[in-house]
């Protein structure tokens, strides 16, 4: 294995809005010399905030990347939004990333959108780093914090630093590791970073903080031996057993400082290196030698080895026009080389191959095992695709993004409009999965359907600007789905006539409730009937469409699993089309016989008001079928956490603020689906589907 390969990095930057990842990255470019002076998020000038709307609001809106060098080391670097409304960024980086690091702000601990990361690298098995930020503000308060850790996600958080704070000034932090005080000295809009013997006031504090890390970090037998017997640890024998537990999931280490003026971010870069993992500790990937009934394959992270690389982004450049932001796995990527998408089949040569740094793309020759890349000449990617060697298929798990639960009519104020409308509306849904277009069946509207009101916001901003188009949008309105009540089966025959004869096609297919995973699964069915691959495929591509438009409606299906359990299908000229027509009868019929259910968005809500208004907040919760799941003290605020319908929660930001004369705050984001209550269910579906609509399963 290449020895640069254990000097890669590819690291990720999460936290809810205004912690300060944004900013924090900004010191990281500018201590490792990749900008000089660094951006200001509320001036506008944040380097890896490059879109007009992102300087415009303050905001991170799209994932963006770069790379930086440490230590003789290459660190890639994506900075995610901190908007729940763009949590498909998140999602898809953490995809592709080997670690992360957490930023928490000190004087509010962790908020919904930190549980939501952190649930979300959870799921991807991400070790991760915490640093507390922002130590230099009223009412920062760095035991909380560690509190919120531990109880709130559950975090197996020690402590690798502790904040010296005199006179409600961030002074220094004491190295546990190290058992020295450091402290950083501004100098030409950076710092210089000293270390010291800790005075004796602050004895106490190093003592019991590296007792509690050496208990927790300790991990190799003679390293445990060495330091029962002799007392003492080396550093390098500290984070060589530290970094076992950190990849293990059982050690989140925790750092702190204030990103805005430097301090603590030299310390967190040596952390990096010193406690996440490269791509090597993380192991070969697996993937299918085969679309379908490919068996399973795994592959070194190698340059030895075929190349395979996961498509997680897409972009449009000025120049290049359409890029694919790549993680290489194994193998390497060339300039010139060919390329097979195993999703569609088709092969593609890669123009060229580009390091992101935001906006700028840099030229490079190759990309190789363990970096993220930029490709160039791709011709129909979506996110989530794999790109392999043609001479050895192999196709990674893809991305399967959240359903959109919001949605808005969209519509041209001219015909000249309407008619780029259609196309510039392709750019924003391939690069975004988590925008979908429908058209309202009633109305015959095209309908724009995402995460939330920002999401939805910023996507029409986009038309109008990038596009000059004149836009009339509607009020936003939620998107619902249909699920299952039971397992059904249904049976669809469709005969077609033609110059040849006629051809005859009967399916079985079977809807299975799939209460813990909101994708459906669509299962071919291979063993119930014999079928050539182009049926197959046809079927499958028929019970698709299918979900996306369950009975036709104006709801997809989710919860469910489809499969096709028996049938037969009579070859001859326009056989594809009776398997196709027969497949969607199938599943029509076998969905009217689950008692269906209708599922609503149901949206985490915290708010933190001031205790004078706590009444009538919860009041107005309760009017919004709201179901309070907590109230904890935060002074001088009261923090309520509640589960509300998306639905009550539509403008309830603006609402609050002036029900509260602009003193309390709301945070919202995406918890689950449940089934609507049944007025609802009928109200929206009932003439859709009749009786068979249920609220409950």
């Amino acid at each position: 294995m290449d020895p640069m390969i254990r000097r890669i990095r590819n690291i990720g930057i999460l936290a809810h809005i205004d912690a300060g990842k944004t900013t924090l990255t900004e010191r990281i470019l500018t201590a490792t010399g990749r900008i000089r002076i660094p951006g200001e998020v509320d001036d506008g000038t944040a380097t890896m905030d490059f879109m007009v709307q992102e300087r415009e609001r303050g905001i991170t809106i799209g994932a963006a990347a770069t790379r930086v060098g440490w230590r003789d080391h290459i660190i890639h670097l994506i900075d995610t939004p901190g908007h729940v409304d763009f949590t498909i960024e998140v999602e898809r980086s953490l995809r592709v990333l080997d670690g992360a690091i957490v930023v928490l702000s000190a004087s509010e601990g962790v908020q919904p959108q930190t549980e939501h990361v952190w649930a979300q690298a959870d799921a991807r098995r991400v070790p991760r780093l915490v640093f507390i930020n922002k130590l230099d503000r009223v009412g920062a308060d760095f035991e909380r914090c560690l509190a919120d850790l531990q109880t709130r996600l559950n975090a197996p958080a020690v402590p690798f630093q502790l904040p010296v704070i005199e006179d409600g000034r961030l002074r220094g932090v004491i190295d546990l590791v190290r058992s020295r005080l450091l402290t950083f000295t501004p100098k030409d809009r950076g710092v210089i970073v000293q270390a010291a013997p800790v005075p004796p006031s602050l004895e106490v504090e190093l003592a019991f903080g590296r007792e509690a890390l050496l208990n927790a970090a300790l991990h190799s037998d003679a390293v445990m031996e060495r330091y029962l017997s002799a007392g003492e640890v080396t550093p390098a024998e500290l984070y060589a057993d530290a970094r076992l537990r950190v990849l293990d999931g059982s050690l989140v280490p925790v750092f702190c400082g204030a990103a805005k003026h430097h301090q603590g971010v030299h310390p967190l870069l040596d952390a990096v290196v010193e406690l996440l993992p490269s791509p090597a500790d993380l192991g070969p990937c697996y993937g299918l030698s085969a679309v379908g009934r490919g068996t399973s394959e795994r592959r070194a992270p190698d340059v030895s080895e075929r190349a395979c690389a996961l498509v997680f982004k897409l972009g449009h450049d000025r120049d290049e026009g359409l890029i694919a932001f790549t993680r290489v796995y194994s193998g390497a990527l060339r300039v010139g080389d060919v390329v097979l998408n195993p999703r569609t089949g088709g092969q593609d040569t890669i123009t060229q191959l580009f390091a992101a740094h935001a906006e700028e793309l840099e030229p490079v020759s190759v990309a190789e095992a363990g970096t993220i890349t930029v490709v160039a000449g791709l011709t129909a990617p979506t996110t989530g695709d794999t790109l392999c060697d043609p001479a050895a298929p192999l196709l990674l798990e893809p991305l399967t993004p959240p359903s959109p639960v919001l949605g808005v009519v969209i519509e041209a104020e001219t015909v000249e409009s309407e008619e780029r409308l259609n196309a510039a509306l392709q750019r924003p849904l391939l690069e975004d999965p988590t925008l979908r277009l429908t058209v309202d069946p009633q109305t015959g509207q095209r309908v724009l359907e995402g995460m939330g009101e920002l999401h939805l916001e910023i996507a029409v901003e986009r038309l109008r600007r990038e596009h000059e188009l004149a836009l009339r949008v509607g009020k936003p309105r939620v998107t619902y789905l249909l699920a299952p009540g039971l397992a059904a089966e249904g049976e669809g025959t469709h005969r077609l006539v033609t110059g040849a004869g006629e051809q005859r096609a009967t399916l079985q297919v079977r809807v299975t409730p799939q209460a813990d995973q909101a994708a459906v699964t669509i299962e071919p069915g291979w063993a119930a009937i014999a079928l050539p691959e182009d049926y197959a495929e046809a079927i499958v591509s028929a019970l698709r469409a299918g979900v996306e438009r369950a009975l036709g409606g104006g709801a997809p299906l989710a919860f469910a699993r489809v499969s096709v359990s028996g049938g037969s299908c009579e070859p001859g000229p326009g056989a594809l089309i009776a398997a196709r027509v027969a497949a969607g009868l199938a599943l029509d019929d076998a969905l009217k016989r689950s008692s269906i259910m209708v599922m609503e968005p149901i949206m985490r809500l915290e708010v933190r008001t001031p205790g004078d208004y706590m009444g009538g907040v919860l009041g107005d919760l309760q009017a919004r079928r709201g179901i309070v799941t907590s109230t904890t003290p935060r002074p001088p605020l009261q923090v309520i956490e509640a589960d509300v319908p998306l639905a009550e929660l539509v403008g309830y930001t603006t609402a609050l603020r002036s029900a509260t004369q602009g003193r309390s705050s709301a945070s919202i984001h995406f918890s689950r689906h449940s089934p609507a209550p049944p007025k609802l269910s009928r109200l929206i579906f009932e003439p859709l589907v009749g009786d068979r609509v249920k609220s409950e399963p």
